[in-house]
């Protein structure tokens, strides 16, 4: 599906080496920040003004999402006047070290901070614009960071605003900011309960969030995780009362188009009483949001992917209605031809995608499919989800063709370096055979970051992890040994070019340090 840094168009990096005047009319006319990140701090600091930092990348569909419902709109361009507002893509020059820096889970990731730097709060994801805004609008009114109103809350003298704080604040990014990972279930649960009745809104927000942490800590090891039976009444009335209510509906929309399969097996058993009252309230929360006009193309083909996940929670037919195929379809092609601004038709891409692995292709839907992964903004993702599609279908020779077009297509260094160690580990998988081609694509992936020394952190250590991990698999007999060797070899050659003592030159020089441990760099 996140100071505030916000990935815009252009060239950032000349932007934030302009000397003179430090802000700039960016992209949809909000005025981002120019200057380094630092700079904009000490900026914030003097004015005595709030910071708004928003973290990003250009091919992230929730990062699409924003700039094309959020950004892009009046009233938030009008709120942004209110912070210094920093943009910053994951590609940027020195963005990784500073994503690590701000600690930040992913893409897109949204951060308040106060005029003396202190964090406030980290906003949710998937908030429509009315949304949005409250939840800037709860950041400014804020009188303390949401860690010392969480307190506040636990010690009953809280004020309403450090309830609106907590109900939009992104619990899935926390990290434990605020509370142990153990323990959020329960603290969400607790929120939920003692946040006051007039908070309507914030109290469906909390909610959610609470089905969502529950069912993260449970778990799948057993099958489809559920609420304790003596919990699942309650939890259905208030799911009832959220699809009823085109207010708060709207508040969790995300989790009602998308969701179903997610959340309804969570709350309500096939045998629970209240199950068919749930079904049929959500069927009509997604009939609503599919006719409203102020729907995205995005969320109204995505309200076929939630009645898709209701008709498989009823098990009523299998394979799926012929009808329901047939108007997916045609929703998702109606809205290609219609949506035109290529951050929305990103966002387009990914529910329609997510609608079509679940009705099929035909001849109209696969020409769709293609012609984004040539026209796309973005065209690496899209051949990303082709190579998965291939992968799934265990057609190599076509999955490793779109891993390799989706390294090939990637803009910059830290998708770059993403997208090609995720071909290497295709390439082991799919074609393990191929000793020559693994190291020279390996080989290759690391050299092209030497022309950005600084991206040895965060997204690019950890894609270096997942990398490593598979190739000692793919060596797990030691037939390899010397494969391994020489690229560790010529990935210290990179390493050796970030200046002795940098953060960045021993992360590089982590990987496959186990092959030659006694290597000197």
């Amino acid at each position: 599906m996140l100071c505030v840094v916000l990935a815009g168009c252009g060239d950032r990096a000349a932007l934030r080496d302009a000397v003179g005047n430090p802000e700039d009319t960016g992209s949809f006319g909000i005025e981002w920040y120019a200057g380094s990140v630092d700079s904009a701090f000490e900026l914030a600091r003097s004015r005595g003004t709030p910071l708004l930092l928003y973290w990003g990348a250009d091919w992230c569909p929730p990062c699409n999402r924003l700039k094309a419902a959020v950004f892009s709109r009046p009233e938030f361009i009008e709120r942004t006047r209110l912070f210094v507002p920093v943009s910053l893509d994951g590609d940027d020059p020195g963005a990784q070290k500073l994503g690590e820096r701000f600690d930040v889970e992913g893409y897109p990731t949204t951060i308040v901070f106060s005029p003396d730097g202190e964090e406030v709060t980290r906003l949710s994801l998937g908030l429509d614009l009315e949304r949005y805004l409250e939840a800037l609008d709860a950041a400014l009114a804020a009188s303390r960071p949401a860690g010392a109103a969480y307190d506040a809350v636990l010690k009953g003298d809280a004020a309403a605003a450090d309830y609106r704080l907590l109900a939009y604040y992104s619990w899935v990014q926390d990290r434990e900011r605020l509370v142990p990972a153990e323990n959020l279930p329960e603290v969400l649960k607790k929120l939920h309960g003692l946040t006051p009745n007039g908070l309507a809104v914030e109290r469906a927000l909390l909610f959610t969030e609470y089905l969502h942490a529950y069912r993260t800590a449970a778990g799948e090891e057993d099958g489809e995780p559920a609420l304790p039976a003596a919990e699942r009444p309650a939890a259905q009335q208030w799911m009832i009362e959220i699809l009823r209510d085109p207010e708060l509906t709207a508040a969790v929309q995300l989790d009602v188009v998308y969701g179903a399969h997610r959340l309804l097996p969570l709350i309500a058993h096939p045998d629970d009483s209240g199950r068919a009252d749930l079904e049929n309230e959500w069927e009509a929360a997604i009939q609503r949001i599919r006719k409203a006009p102020e729907t995205s193309a995005a969320d109204r083909v995505g309200t076929y992917y939630g009645e898709i996940c209701l008709v498989r929670a009823r098990q009523l037919e299998d394979p799926l209605p012929a009808s329901l195929v047939r108007e997916a379809r045609e929703a998702v092609l109606t809205a290609a031809r219609t949506t035109d601004d290529p951050y929305a038709r990103l966002d387009l891409f990914s529910s329609a995608w997510s609608v079509l692995r679940q009705v099929g292709h035909d001849d109209a839907t696969w020409d769709y499919v293609l012609n984004e992964a040539e026209n796309s903004h973005s065209p690496d993702y899209v051949m990303s989800a082709l190579a998965v599609f291939y992968e799934n279908r265990q057609t190599s020779d076509m999955a490793l063709y779109w891993r390799q077009r989706a390294w090939k297509a990637a803009p910059g260094p830290a998708t770059r370096f993403g997208r090609g160690t995720r071909y290497v580990r295709s390439l082991l998988s799919l074609a393990p055979y191929n000793s020559r081609l693994v190291e020279q694509v390996t080989i290759r992936v690391f050299r092209e970051l030497s022309d950005a020394p600084d991206a040895f952190f965060l997204g690019v250590t950890g894609a270096m992890e997942r990398l490593e991990t598979a190739l000692h698999e793919w060596n797990s007999e030691g037939t390899r040994d010397d494969s391994l060797a020489r690229i560790r070899a010529e990935v210290l050659k990179v390493c050796a070019m970030i200046p002795a003592g940098d953060e960045s030159r021993t992360n590089c020089a982590a990987f496959l340090a186990s092959v030659d441990g006694d290597a000197v760099l």
